[in-house]
């Protein structure tokens, strides 16, 4: 909805309007959890919460996508990938899965692993920006 409203009120194009309403529509990601976890957040609640906005996204994306964007296209125009957001899903249930067995059966190397894990995340994200920014440097021409 707020994709929505962002697209009326800015007046932008329509491939632009339905980008924003798409990005608006996208589950949350594993960035979230990294950063939940770098401010002391709750863990538990990032994770239930990541994993459930990916399930949901199965369903939920594509009756956004079709109450939102029919000011701007047909609704047969649009095409959900739901491959991709159940690879999202099967990546985000798998390493959980695998953490929550390694923090059971050994957690003095799971802390170990968490401290590890964390700086790496942070570099991959610093690395993932600058990249993006340095290929797509003709996106910031407005």
């Amino acid at each position: 909805l707020t994709g929505f409203i962002l697209s009326v009120a800015f007046d932008i194009l329509p491939v632009q309007a339905v980008v924003v309403i798409i990005m608006g529509c996208c589950p949350g990601g594993t960035s979230s959890n990294i950063l939940a976890y770098w401010v002391d957040g709750d863990m538990d609640l990032s994770i239930s919460m990541t994993t459930c906005s990916t399930v949901l996204a199965l369903g939920m994306m594509p009756l956004c996508l079709l109450i939102y964007t029919k000011l701007w296209v047909n609704s047969g125009m649009i095409v959900i990938p739901f491959d991709n957001i159940g690879i999202s899903l099967v990546a985000l249930i798998v390493p959980v899965s695998i953490g929550i067995f390694v923090n059971h059966k050994w957690p003095r190397q799971a802390k170990i692993i968490l401290k590890v894990g964390s700086i790496t995340g942070a570099l991959l994200i610093v690395l993932i920006a600058v990249i993006g920014g340095v290929l797509y440097q003709s996106a910031w021409i407005i």
